[in-house]
């Protein structure tokens, strides 16, 4: 990778980081307690209601950052992970489109799976409470390594 390169990745990388210590825990807790709408949308239609355009604007921009952190994360992890001199030399078009395909379904995954795992877990006793997010975590987790171990045998 060039230096120019690294700087932006670790920008990046830096954004997403800042983001989803702030932006993620933020609405990841106030979705997992009712107090704010999972879509965009509905989230804009009550802030604009109760608080006026500027606020809705406001939210939209913090939902834009919410919704990218599933996407972002991901390609930054497999990119990295990736970025070796053969596989960039033979397979670069590749290489991008499954990183891509990658990232889009664990954005998908987080929010078509979210609302209906939220609502399961608020509704168990407490003993159990958390657990279900770690184990879906856990299995994403394992997913992705499987996926990248297969690639990385393939083009080795």
């Amino acid at each position: 990778m060039k230096e120019s390169d690294n700087v932006i990745f670790r920008g990046v990388a830096v954004y997403c980081g800042l983001s989803t210590f702030f932006v993620g825990a933020w609405f990841v807790g106030g979705i997992y307690r009712n107090e704010q709408f999972l879509w965009v949308g509905d989230e804009y239609a009550y802030r604009l209601a109760r608080h006026g355009q500027v606020d809705a604007i406001w939210t939209i921009g913090l939902y834009i950052v919410f919704y990218s952190i599933p996407f972002i994360s991901t390609f930054l992890i497999l990119w990295k992970c990736w970025m070796t001199a053969k596989i960039l030399a033979t397979r670069k078009k590749e290489l991008i489109i499954t990183i891509t395909f990658i990232s889009v379904w664990a954005l998908l995954s987080f929010l078509f799976l979210f609302p209906s795992c939220a609502a399961f877990i608020r509704n168990i006793p407490d003993t159990w409470n958390g657990w279900l997010f770690i184990i879906w975590f856990v299995i994403t987790a394992l997913t992705i390594a499987v996926i990248f171990s297969e690639f990385k045998e393939k083009y080795k």
